[in-house]
């Protein structure tokens, strides 16, 4: 789970680095297509821009030697799927978001655990565990 969370963590990172943007400003979401198909985007709050992005974006490789989507995407589809029953949600407005708050004290910022959120599209619903989006 370690290794997820620094997935995530570092994507952020370095969106925030590229667009010079805080790291609160940063959300990476998981959407799902019929089929509970995942696909993936990132917003920017500050400058309310959106995009969509590929598996190997986020995990920052041009080239994925270690295939670790063709081992994450049947986990992902089943969280969304199991979300979406838990919780009367169709699979064209499930997103899960995640990102990490930033905590500024006397000009120092503190990076801090990065955090799912569940979405009804633009709507948040619950924070979520991370093993509920990462069924192992």
């Amino acid at each position: 789970m370690d290794e997820v969370i620094g997935i995530f963590k570092d994507c952020i990172l370095r969106e925030s680095e590229r667009t010079n943007s805080d790291w609160d400003d940063i959300h990476v979401i998981i959407n799902s297509r019929e089929g509970f198909d995942p696909y993936y985007s990132i917003l920017n709050l500050k400058t309310q821009s959106k995009k969509d992005v590929t598996f190997n974006y986020i995990l920052g490789v041009k080239i994925d030697l270690l295939l670790r989507e063709l081992f994450a995407v049947p986990f992902i589809k089943s969280a969304l799927k199991n979300l979406c029953e838990e919780n009367n949600l169709s699979f064209e407005n499930i997103k899960i978001r995640v990102y990490t708050p930033l905590k500024k004290d006397g000009g120092v910022e503190f990076k801090k655990n990065v955090y799912p959120i569940l979405f009804n599209n633009e709507n948040p619903i619950r924070q979520l565990k991370w093993n509920e989006v990462i069924i192992l």
